[in-house]
């Protein structure tokens, strides 16, 4: 999430970081300084996955545990 998002604070983001840190999971905020409402559209092509990819697969992973 970028700093400089006009639709949306960056608070939530960094309180439910917090939240989920103080019950022991881990949890990472992305923040881009000056990053704009929608900067990653205009990354390479591999941006979301690189970053997104292990978060979807790490939350698969909670959500399937038995």
């Amino acid at each position: 999430m970028g700093t400089a998002d006009h639709l949306f604070k960056i608070d939530h983001m960094t309180d439910f970081e917090k939240a989920m840190k103080a019950r022991g999971q881990e949890c990472v905020s992305v923040v881009v300084e000056d990053g704009a409402h929608g900067f990653d559209i205009y990354a390479d092509e591999n941006f979301d996955q690189e970053l997104l990819g292990p978060a979807v697969d790490w939350l698969v992973e909670k959500a399937t545990r038995s």
